[in-house]
């Protein structure tokens, strides 16, 4: 099973927002999800997954808000990838066919 990732596309901050305005392509999930940095290992502090927009919802992208103190680790090409736990399991799903990552308590992810 391949590490599923999260490829920066775009980084704003935006002072009155509680974190950085991170948007990128990664894999379909819901919740939010334990990321670390690809070329460190340190992981990212995700405060949330902001509401998708018309563009993201045309792109693919997803919109993350990340601890400024990572703001180090944010940056446009950089690559982070899902945390791996001994609770993920991949499954196919029985309507589509495509497999999912399920990650028992923290988040979904499909692939």
């Amino acid at each position: 099973m391949d590490t599923p990732q999260f490829v920066i596309t775009e980084v704003h901050d935006i002072p009155n927002r509680g974190g950085l305005v991170v948007v990128g392509r990664s894999v379909e999930f819901t919740g939010i999800p334990r990321l670390r940095d690809a070329a460190t290992g340190r992981p990212i502090r995700v405060l949330g997954v902001d509401h998708p927009t018309p563009r993201t919802r045309l792109t693919g992208e997803t919109i993350l808000v990340v601890d400024r103190a990572d703001g180090v680790h944010v940056g446009v090409g950089r690559v982070w990838v899902l945390r791996r736990t001994r609770f993920a399991v991949e499954r196919t799903d029985r309507i589509s066919g495509r497999p999912w990552l399920f990650v028992t308590g923290m988040t979904t992810i499909a692939r």
